[in-house]
């Protein structure tokens, strides 16, 4: 054997140990035993779930985390529901980084009724492009 395959042998051990002493992402589940109308008080779910074959951890309750949530409340990576807070948000009150919602929307692009953000698209609208009338404007006739 060569001098140079003696090496590329060794090299490939040390990447083998160095993968079995690797860190595995650690995943979190935990979810309320009480119900309301079928749906868990609180859900958690962060991170992959190999057995259950998610990659992303999905939560489903009253208040949900996880890195996609549903729920009244919800916050995660995907977050929606009532009051959403995440980095896609989508709900009556939202708050991301991308954020759609009907009344209340804060975000870096906020797109709904009352929609403050950089980007900001709403029936009031208040940004540093602002689609929609501005909540400071003086009402019309006066």
């Amino acid at each position: 054997m060569s001098a140079k395959t003696e090496q590329l042998e060794h090299r490939v051990e040390e990447l083998e140990k160095q993968l079995q002493n690797r860190p595995q992402r650690r995943s979190v589940r935990k979810r309320s035993k009480r119900e309301i109308a079928g749906w868990p008080l609180y859900d958690i779910a962060i991170g992959p779930d190999w057995d259950a074959g998610e990659r992303r951890g999905s939560a489903k309750g009253i208040l949900a985390v996880g890195d996609i949530a549903t729920g009244a409340v919800a916050v995660g990576g995907i977050a929606q529901g009532g009051i959403a807070i995440g980095g896609l948000a989508c709900g009556l009150l939202s708050l991301g980084g991308c954020a759609f919602g009907l009344l209340g929307v804060i975000g870096g692009v906020a797109v709904g009724g009352f929609a403050y953000g950089g980007v900001a698209i709403g029936l009031k609208a208040i940004g540093g492009a602002a689609i929609g009338t501005n909540w400071f404007d003086a009402p019309a006739g006066g």
